[in-house]
């Protein structure tokens, strides 16, 4: 399956990387970024030669094909972004468009200080602790809450430099997250206290942000409910490119362009499908449905939610528990695809505890 990158250079796009890419360890597949369709790389080198590399102070990176390592007294992520700004910076006057795929390293865990927290006082925290790899856990909620917005502060940089080349008109922003928070954390969201759900397949681990910005074409500060997911943003981003979509490949995801855009009976999905072995979840608007077949409406609390007890069915619960379950039976399931029967005995078993 090609990736969006492929697609997207396809169709005449320059395209650039810079951040996290875990789908290969570089120093045994140099070519693997190139083969996926981006032509400018600066890649997080998470694993080379068996040995963790930091993503943060002291980082390596896989740039242009070669492995760099920055001193202690430099912070990673401040690299992969002024690298995506300078990548624009230097394509804006091309006759060609061009795609940037911007993974960020924060926020994740081992949690260290940022620029902007590295003097403030915090008992029990060293400046050794800050060159902690990913294994090597030590929790701060003074650093969690500093990497967020630290993040805030890059994304900012990012869509002020898109501003100042003068192509915001132009160019499209997106901003959204890979899965929910890190366990330990706590947030109040509209009045409710949020705890992170990484891992888990309801909304505390699954439901992140997702900002659009398109000056001229996206309304400012317009917000649409519509359900996607990341299987939609492909064929999205391959028809907003004027590209094509693999005609031997089977897609699940479906164009929002047109929800971006606002535009009237635009696509749009009944449900998303969220799975992290052995757990599995389908969502609709209003309720989910987990692989046990037990029903939950995310109307009283999205985020941890209790199943509905059957014997507390209303018409609308029928209704929705028929619809979601038929959607996952329909489901070639990726966690059963191809098991032995005996396996796949077992494997359904553990997802319906």
């Amino acid at each position: 399956m090609p990736s969006v990158a492929n697609l997207l250079q396809d169709a005449g796009y320059t395209t650039a990387i810079s951040g996290k890419w875990h789908l290969a360890h570089f120093d045994r597949h140099p070519d693997h970024l190139t083969d996926q369709g981006f032509e400018y790389q600066n890649a997080w080198a998470h694993v080379i030669d068996g040995k963790r590399n930091r993503r943060y102070w002291e980082s390596t990176y896989f740039r242009e094909k070669e492995l760099v390592t920055d001193g202690p007294e430099i912070f990673g992520p401040d690299k992969f972004c002024s690298y995506v700004t300078d990548f624009m910076e230097e394509h804006k006057d091309d006759d060609k468009p061009f795609f940037v795929y911007y993974p960020m390293v924060l926020v994740h865990f081992p949690f260290p200080q940022t620029p902007d927290n590295i003097d403030d006082p915090q008992p029990g925290w060293t400046p050794e602790d800050n060159l902690r790899i990913a294994e090597q856990k030590k929790w701060s909620e003074q650093n969690y809450t500093a990497m967020v917005e630290y993040t805030d502060k890059l994304v900012g940089q990012v869509a002020t430099k898109i501003d100042a080349l003068g192509i915001a008109e132009n160019t499209l922003l997106i901003v959204t997250g890979d899965n929910g928070s890190y366990y330990k954390t706590k947030t109040q969201y509209k009045g409710q206290l949020v705890k992170g759900g990484k891992g888990s397949v309801t909304d505390s681990g699954t439901r992140v942000p997702f900002i659009a910005y398109w000056k001229g074409k996206i309304e400012p500060g317009s917000v649409n409910e519509v359900l996607i997911d990341f299987t939609d943003v492909l064929p999205t981003l391959v028809e907003l490119g004027g590209g094509e979509l693999p005609p031997d490949q089977h897609l699940d995801g479906v164009s929002f362009l047109g929800q971006m855009l606002g535009q009237a009976n635009a696509p749009s999905r009944e449900w998303v499908f969220m799975g992290n072995l052995p757990k599995a979840m389908i969502r609709a608007d209003k309720f989910s449905l987990d692989a046990a077949g037990q029903l939950y409406d995310l109307r009283q609390n999205r985020y941890q939610p209790e199943p509905v007890p059957t014997s507390e069915f209303t018409k609308v619960h029928t209704s929705y528990h028929k619809m979601l379950s038929e959607a996952m039976e329909s489901l070639d399931h990726p966690f059963t695809a191809g098991l032995k029967p005996s396996e796949e005995k077992r494997v359904r078993k553990r997802m319906q505890k």
